[in-house]
């Protein structure tokens, strides 16, 4: 066998998974641009423990809130333009979605604050993260990236 990589053709569910990911990470910059341009109208709406939360929150978090948002977009066109790349861009971005998930729920006391129901946005972004890095290694592995 040759040192070249096969040619394979790449399954349609993979621009299907490229189109749905492309769709949940521009829904995550839209969550994103509405929490760093929170207006003070919205932001006088939360209690004193909410505003604290979202006043105290160090540099580092928001940077990885905007890491897991943007390159989480950048992977997804690069998985829809079928380029290797996808794969270390997902890595990026569910390491940015996991330190912010890790700050928000327990070091910052996010569970206290905003109680049990804040489980269920971090846990959708960290499975469909996991999902985007296994497509992405799929893909790749099968040789359907290049």
């Amino acid at each position: 066998m040759s040192s070249q990589a096969i040619n394979r053709e790449t399954p349609n569910w993979i621009f299907v998974a490229s189109v749905v990911f492309i769709g949940w990470n521009m829904t995550g910059a839209v969550f994103y641009l509405n929490e760093m341009f929170m207006g003070p109208e919205m932001f006088d709406t939360m209690s004193s423990a909410q505003q604290d939360f979202f006043s105290s929150r160090p540099a580092w978090v928001t940077a990885s809130y905007a890491t897991a948002v943007w390159i989480g977009i950048v992977g997804s066109f690069l998985l829809l333009l079928r380029k290797k790349l996808a794969l270390p861009t997902f890595i990026l971005s569910l390491v940015g979605a996991l330190l912010q998930i890790s700050y928000n729920l327990f070091i910052g006391d996010g569970l206290v604050t905003f109680g049990l129901s804040a489980l269920i946005v971090p846990s959708l972004v960290t499975i469909i993260g996991i999902l985007e890095v296994w497509v992405a290694k799929k893909a790749t592995d099968e040789q359907w990236l290049t």
